[in-house]
């Protein structure tokens, strides 16, 4: 007779509940080194941009084309805003997500734990019947014997 732990399918619910928030959680941290990304390539566009207007200032560019620079500017200026308001989002999105792994890695261990009580009491069990087998087997032997 094999150990069949009664609350097996539990057992398996709480292990695909955790695989699931590990899988969640990397999602959570790729779109935050993604938001991370597209950041930092604003942030280099801006900075070209001030090259672009310092250039332009130097060298006595029309001054459409300074104020079409400088719109730009404040025009990205206003979409990093918005992306770093982006990150910041994405940022506590995984470290919710974080907490969710935790609490699952949390429940799984909980119901390993009984899962393995149970093991041990099934065993200790099985040992004992078997020890109450080979006892009754020697008295009858020495019973014979006489």
């Amino acid at each position: 007779m094999g150990f069949k732990f009664p609350y097996q399918k539990i057992v398996n619910l709480k292990k695909n509940e955790k695989t699931q928030a590990e899988w969640l959680l990397a999602r959570a941290l790729e779109n935050v080194k993604e938001e991370e990304r597209s950041l930092e390539a604003l942030l280099d566009r801006q900075q070209g941009q001030f090259a672009r207007l310092s250039q332009a200032s130097e060298q006595s560019a029309p001054i459409y084309e300074i104020r079409m620079i400088q719109g730009y500017i404040e025009a990205l200026e206003k979409r990093i805003e918005g992306k770093r308001r982006d990150l910041e989002r994405a940022r506590r999105d995984a470290e919710e997500k974080q907490r969710a792994l935790v609490e699952k890695m949390r429940e799984e261990k909980i119901w390993m734990k009984a899962r393995e009580k149970a093991f041990a009491k099934f065993s200790a069990a099985l040992l004992k019947r078997e020890q109450n087998e080979i006892d009754e087997i020697a008295g009858m032997r020495h019973i014979a014997e006489r």
